[in-house]
């Protein structure tokens, strides 16, 4: 044999002996699942049925029990528990014998059975299924029989699907097991809501009266949008309750639009829209204090509205400084002095003053006080509203006027407010309120800058 032979004939030795290798290590095909019940037990109830989960590439099954006085089983796998005890279900094939050990316990018995609603008012078009619960959820049986008292004016169909005849009232009956709960039904022509009365309680709350033509659930729905619908702010009165109900944490100098409402068993019906707007109160309490609804304008002037800007002053004085020219007209490049805002240079209205540094301390206290950023007809500014009463003050972003040169500075974003009380050991900083966003608090500043003033009640 030559040398070149040779070497061909452990080539070929090599890749043969290469090719055991590696089918050697491929790891095994899958083999497919031969089991015919894919249950090791299954625990059923006296009188229930349950099919045997099976392995559906297994054809040909043959179903036997072991002892057909506890449990029998049909020719899909469906097993049904006839006494108490244990026994084993087999499925068989000609090839293959599978088993599952069946448990049968005592029947779970209905407690109870309830309505999701105990009164319903229909009108003549409408049709909906009624809701039932029954408990516990692992009753043995838990069919629902359905009556109607008088099929004459709704009957009931084997789903609690409600027909109405005529007007009048009915009672469902619904039962499971032993156990029974009704519910009436009224069917009416027509639904008519009307909205008789609002009266303002306070600067913050308003009661609506209503009236409504049948018994059923009914409230008000309000919104600062007209034509406001039960999916937003509402009011809920139910059935046997008095048709009237008190709207509070309104808003003052706000119009809400109002409407009553009526539901039936598929629709909501209105009354013609009404509407409310709280007067702007002068002043209101806070966590004891007394406060203005309204920033100050020029001097002894309340702002327009309480959104309104108003103007700017320095600590200690009262000249009146612009917020939206970029020239400060009667800026002050002197510190002013003094160990308290003087009376002679307070701006505010007759019969009201700068709040002192403690007031402003009490607006802040967040366990009686809540304050959150927020906007008023556009305007953002930050709320502060007694925990206690609701009443409220809204306090513009009016920004200031920058210690420097005067300069503008945090418009929409920020608040400063001036209190009456000069810091304790620096001659050119007094306490101010300040907030954003991001929250409030009281702290000191430089008595150059020009900050809005909300004043409080003597």
């Amino acid at each position: 044999m030559t040398k070149n032979k040779l070497l061909q004939l452990h080539f070929l030795a090599a890749i043969c002996l290469a090719g055991v290798v590696f089918n050697a290590c491929k790891p095994d095909d899958p083999q497919p699942d031969t089991s015919i019940i894919l249950l090791d037990s299954l625990t059923i109830a006296i009188g229930e049925s349950q099919t045997l989960l099976q392995n559906t590439a297994v054809k040909g099954v043959r179903w036997t029990s072991g002892n057909v006085k506890i449990a029998t089983v049909d020719s899909t796998g469906k097993v049904t528990a006839i006494a108490i005890g244990n026994t084993i279900i087999y499925g068989e094939t000609d090839s293959k014998k599978d088993s599952c050990i069946i448990t049968v316990i005592p029947p779970i018995p209905v407690d109870s059975i309830r309505f999701a609603q105990k009164t319903i008012l229909f009108l003549l078009n409408e049709s909906i299924g009624l809701k039932v619960s029954v408990y516990p959820e692992n009753a043995t049986n838990r069919t629902v029989i359905w009556k109607s008292s008088y099929d004459s004016i709704a009957t009931v169909d084997a789903t609690g699907k409600i027909a109405v005849k005529k007007e009048g009232s009915t009672t469902i009956y619904a039962k499971a097991g032993n156990q029974t709960d009704s519910c009436k039904v009224t069917v009416v022509n027509k639904l008519i809501v009307t909205t008789q009365k609002i009266t303002i309680v306070s600067a913050t709350a308003a009661t609506f009266t209503g009236e409504v033509n049948a018994n059923t659930e009914k409230g008000f729905c309000y919104s600062t949008s007209p034509n406001p619908t039960i999916a937003g702010t509402k009011l809920v009165l139910h059935e046997d309750s008095a048709f009237s109900a008190k709207a509070t944490k309104l808003e003052y100098g706000i119009k809400y639009y109002v409407r009553a409402y009526a539901t039936s068993a598929q629709n909501a019906v209105y009354s013609k829209q009404d509407s409310v707007t709280i007067t702007v109160p002068e002043n209101i309490v806070i966590n004891g204090v007394t406060w203005a609804t309204c920033n100050i304008d020029t001097l002894g002037i309340f702002a327009k509205t309480p959104e309104s800007a108003g103007k700017l002053y320095q600590w200690n004085c009262k000249t009146t400084l612009d917020i939206t020219s970029t020239k400060a007209e009667g800026w002050s490049e002197t510190i002013p002095q003094g160990t308290a805002w003087e009376k002679a240079n307070d701006p505010s209205h007759a019969g009201y003053r700068i709040p002192r540094k403690a007031e402003m301390d009490a607006l802040c206290d967040t366990s009686k006080v809540t304050n959150e950023w927020t906007t008023r007809n556009g305007v953002a500014g930050r709320k502060f509203t007694d925990k206690l009463t609701d009443n409220y003050i809204f306090l513009p972003a009016v920004g200031s006027r920058n210690h420097t040169v005067g300069l503008l500075y945090g418009a929409k974003t920020h608040g400063f407010y001036w209190s009456s009380t000069a810091h304790e050991s620096e001659q050119i900083g007094a306490y101010r309120l300040r907030f954003n966003q991001n929250g409030a608090g009281v702290s000191d500043a430089c008595r150059r800058d020009a900050y809005s003033i909300r004043p409080v009640a003597k």
